[in-house]
């Protein structure tokens, strides 16, 4: 992957972090990088050695981000940034972020046309995110669809809430969150919620509409942790009732 048209060092190649640091080529840098996520706060570091293993330049800062994904990019271009600032040349990054570097390795090919026109990692983020957008915008509206669509059917309630939890961790990996201090962040994640809730109790079978009239009868309205607790409790009793039933 090219990047000294774009003034920063060229790296010779990116790839995974194994569990044992492997020593870069004779004369290359290796720069380490690594993003941290979760829904306060988001943060980058990034190391450079050489093949002795000797630290170079290290660095470690708070950033803007929306999902693991987003961190994981943000690391590897303050690597690419580290090594313009410091004139590291040639390096290798390294990064246990698959998906980023699956998407930085097709730059070249997928975004041959434009990338040269471009002047800093932000700029080179900004049109990353433009493109890959696109097919979010698509890939949430089908993940919307299965959760409207998804009911519990011939599954246990265990299983069928799995499920559910897969299709919303996906689809909300995808969905930029509001940061602010005005308190639009907190009304959002309760807003959120109890959207959750509901799709949950609704896609439950008849035999749970007793149960979950009186969830949706609680003041205040129930987290969904405490709901799949309610729900499992009465498919346990049910199980019961119906067994003592098949002995009699």
């Amino acid at each position: 992957m090219r990047f000294g048209n774009l003034g920063f060092a060229s790296p010779s190649s990116l790839q995974r972090t194994s569990l044992v640091w492997i020593k870069p080529p004779h004369l290359h840098i290796k720069i380490n990088t690594d993003g941290a996520w979760s829904p306060s706060k988001a943060a980058v570091s990034v190391i450079a050695r050489d093949e002795f293993r000797s630290l170079l330049v290290a660095k470690v800062l708070l950033v803007k981000s929306f999902s693991p994904i987003e961190s994981e990019f943000k690391a590897i271009l303050e690597g690419l940034q580290l090594a313009k600032s410091f004139i590291l040349d040639p390096i290798i990054i390294e990064s246990d972020a698959k998906v980023a570097l699956q998407v930085f390795n097709s730059v070249t090919r997928d975004l041959h046309g434009s990338i040269a026109y471009i002047e800093t990692a932000q700029e080179i983020w900004k049109d990353l995110e433009d493109r890959y957008s696109q097919g979010n915008v698509s890939r949430i509206h089908q993940l919307k669809r299965d959760i409207e669509l998804l009911n519990q059917g011939l599954m246990n309630v265990a299983a069928y809430f799995a499920k559910l939890k897969g299709l919303w961790d996906e689809m909300y990996a995808l969905i930029l969150e509001p940061v602010c201090i005005c308190g639009a962040t907190k009304d959002y994640v309760a807003e959120r919620e109890r959207e959750k809730l509901y799709q949950f109790l609704m896609g439950l079978n008849d035999n749970f509409n007793s149960i979950r009239s009186n969830i949706l009868a609680i003041e205040p309205v129930p987290g969904i942790n405490r709901a799949y607790a309610l729900i499992i409790q009465e498919e346990r009793h049910q199980s019961a009732a119906s067994h003592r039933i098949v002995q009699i």
